[in-house]
């Protein structure tokens, strides 16, 4: 066997090895370029993200922030580089002593802001994610304002569900009928119903609120104590589920 031969059999025997060699290099460069995207991903998903993301280091200088991040900063006069307001960056000092993240509301302009701070303990810096629940706390405010009304009525409201079950008595029906509130949650009405014919009346009136229509009428009603006296159409409401 001359050189010549005895090198191309030295290749054709490493062939294999080189083939598993160059898979292996691309498989490599394979898992690479997914990482970098990876990476590249989540780097760009906090600038992507609508809501407010900041970076803060632990003596509560932000490092980073996105646009939205950015807008939060310019209403309370900072920019990146800069540290938080006071009681955020107790907050900040807060969380990375606990290791436990912490949820506020703050008031930004017209807005309501909730603000995570989760801590990168190890790191010694605090994420902070916000997000807008204007209308969520608009929604509970007009709820409230509502309950008052309800609370402070002089009329009786008895709110059933859908099954005819009272969910709630208002401090009125309570003065009326003689009942404390619960004493009449989880019951039908129709024990306050003094009619000969309660079921059939009961059953004509939750129809057409139903159907909503508003059912008028004059009804002999119950007290605890067992009197009975006239009521002209009392403010039933059906909680639809």
């Amino acid at each position: 066997m001359n050189d010549e031969e005895e090198t191309r059999e030295q290749l054709v025997n490493e062939l294999p090895a080189l083939r598993q060699r160059v898979a292996k290099l691309q498989a490599a460069e394979a898992e690479r370029v997914r990482a970098e995207e990876e990476i590249r991903g989540l780097a760009e998903f906090p600038s992507e993200n609508p809501n407010p993301v900041l970076r803060v280091a632990q003596d509560g200088t932000v490092t980073y922030a996105n646009k939205a991040g950015s807008s939060l900063l310019s209403t309370w006069g900072i920019q990146v580089g800069q540290p938080l307001p006071v009681g955020q960056r107790k907050v900040v000092l807060d969380v990375l002593s606990s290791g436990s993240s912490e949820t506020i509301e703050v008031e930004v302009e017209d807005r309501v802001l909730s603000l995570t701070f989760a801590p990168v303990a190890d790191a010694g810096y605090v994420n902070v994610y916000g997000l807008d629940i204007t209308e969520r706390v608009r929604a509970e405010e007009r709820i409230g304002f509502l309950a008052q009304v309800l609370n402070t009525s002089p009329l009786s409201v008895i709110a059933t569900d859908a099954n005819a079950n009272i969910v709630y008595v208002n401090p009125a029906t309570e003065r009326l009928f003689g009942y404390k509130s619960d004493e009449l949650l989880g019951r039908d009405p129709i024990i306050l119903n003094a009619e000969p014919n309660a079921e059939e009346v009961q059953q004509d009136m939750l129809d057409k609120i139903e159907e909503g229509e508003v059912w008028t009428g004059e009804l002999l009603n119950r007290r605890k104590n067992g009197d009975v006296f006239p009521l002209v159409a009392p403010h039933l409401i059906v909680e639809r589920t």
